[in-house]
């Protein structure tokens, strides 16, 4: 049986302020019960998982995106293999009159690679550039509330990582693993000199301060907001 998806209202006036994003991998065969009483969430799959928001169970799909309220409880059960998903927590302000709605579970659409290549951007920004961050999930929240979702670019749908988007992106999933900087660079495909360029020119650091720095974050934003283990 196939569960309703519920509606939101979202008050999209003034910019969000996002207090978490990054990325993780989750499973195999696991589950994980997930609540914040004062942020937002929002979610990107990639791969297929099950998801039961305030009681009612939604089969995702690749491509799927959810919307969470503050104080709405999540069950997520994880497939067979290990899956990333890439996702941020933010507040908005009160919904009011002029509140929109927007579904808590999108499908995929035509508009989603664009949507999510828009996300990991905002994902690399935090949290040297919170501002930006903030400013890419505001615009996204507007073309998911609009008819915008169901439409995009041919280059959009064709872009290709960058070697950087690459390497952030690596460094998120495995944020709780434990890895070498040696494996980004085997992974990303590039000279360790030019990643190390790379890093400096757009965060102002070494690949392994931003591995640090991004580990005590998460850290921190976990024992803060969630009942999480670090």
């Amino acid at each position: 049986m196939i569960s309703t998806i519920k509606n939101w209202p979202i008050a999209l006036a003034a910019c969000p302020r996002v207090v978490f994003a990054g990325k993780g991998e989750y499973g195999p065969d696991s589950r994980t019960r997930f609540v914040l009483n004062q942020f937002w969430q929002i979610h990107f799959y990639n791969n297929h998982a099950k998801i039961s928001i305030d009681g009612m169970m939604h089969c995702l799909e690749p491509g799927s995106i959810d919307l969470i309220p503050p104080g709405i409880v999540t069950n997520y059960t994880w497939p067979s293999k290990r899956c990333s998903l890439a996702g941020m927590h933010f507040q908005l302000p009160e919904a009011a009159d002029e509140s929109i709605l927007i579904p808590s579970i999108l499908t995929p659409s035509e508009s989603y690679p664009a949507l999510y290549w828009d996300f990991i951007e905002g994902i690399d920004f935090y949290p040297a550039n919170l501002s930006r961050t903030d400013a890419r999930l505001w615009d996204i929240l507007w073309r998911l509330a609009s008819s915008d979702h169901q439409s995009t670019s041919a280059a959009a749908l064709s872009r290709t990582p960058s070697a950087l988007e690459k390497a952030v992106h690596f460094i998120e999933i495995h944020l709780t693993q434990s890895f070498r900087v040696q494996d980004v660079v085997w992974h990303v495909k590039v000279s360790n000199n030019h990643l190390t360029l790379l890093f400096q020119k757009a965060y102002g650091q070494s690949i392994i301060d931003y591995i640090r720095n991004r580990r005590c974050q998460r850290a921190r934003h976990l024992l803060l907001h969630t009942g999480f283990p670090i």
